[in-house]
């Protein structure tokens, strides 16, 4: 489960969940994470077997619990509205983002995408949501990282794909490489050399 660097490191909170015909809608819901997993389960009922590359990404917010200890809970919902927004903005329109609950986020391409194409996804997302960002007379710095897990290879049921995106995401957290993919991969930044994964379809 190696990590990635991506270069640069830049209540009750907005969660965006995918509407029935795949558009991306701002909603506020109690129970945001049971709502990724009907989401999830819903696209493996659906994906097909010929092309078997549908990933999640899931992304934590690292400096989250500081911020909101330090300045209470109103700034931290603030924050965290702030930045489902930005997730929202950086997703395409039939792409799924979800708030997963905390200060913990889903995204589930509706493309199926590369390796490659995986990890400038996750540097975007880390990009965004690392820009600066101000509240009221408060300049605050938020970091994100990012585990990223592909089925079948990292698990075959959303529950199974989660859990697996989140060790992953732990491993980001810890070696602070921005976003790590659950799965061995031969050249661990071949991204960024322009080599390519699986010949998966889709752009970004």
């Amino acid at each position: 489960m190696p990590g990635h660097a991506c270069g640069r490191r830049r209540g009750l909170a907005t969660d965006f969940i995918r509407g029935t015909k795949c558009s991306t809608r701002l909603r506020t819901v109690p129970i945001v994470g049971e709502t990724a997993r009907s989401l999830l389960e819903y696209a493996l009922a659906h994906v097909d077997p010929r092309r078997p590359a549908l990933a999640v990404l899931y992304l934590d917010l690292d400096t989250f619990k500081p911020i909101n200890d330090e300045h209470g809970h109103d700034v931290g919902d603030e924050v965290l509205k702030i930045v489902a927004a930005r997730l929202s903005r950086a997703v395409r329109g039939d792409d799924t983002m979800s708030r997963l609950g905390g200060d913990e986020f889903a995204c589930l391409p509706a493309a199926f995408l590369s390796w490659d194409q995986l990890g400038h996804l996750a540097c975007k997302l880390i990009e965004v949501v690392s820009a600066p960002l101000t509240i009221g007379a408060l300049k605050l710095a938020v970091h994100a990282s990012i585990g990223i897990a592909v089925y079948p290879t990292d698990g075959k049921t959303a529950a199974e794909l989660l859990k697996s995106a989140d060790a992953a995401m732990y491993r980001a957290k810890r070696d602070r490489t921005g976003y790590a993919f659950f799965d061995q991969r031969p050249d661990p930044r071949s991204w960024l050399s322009g080599s390519s994964g699986p010949s998966l379809s889709g752009s970004r």
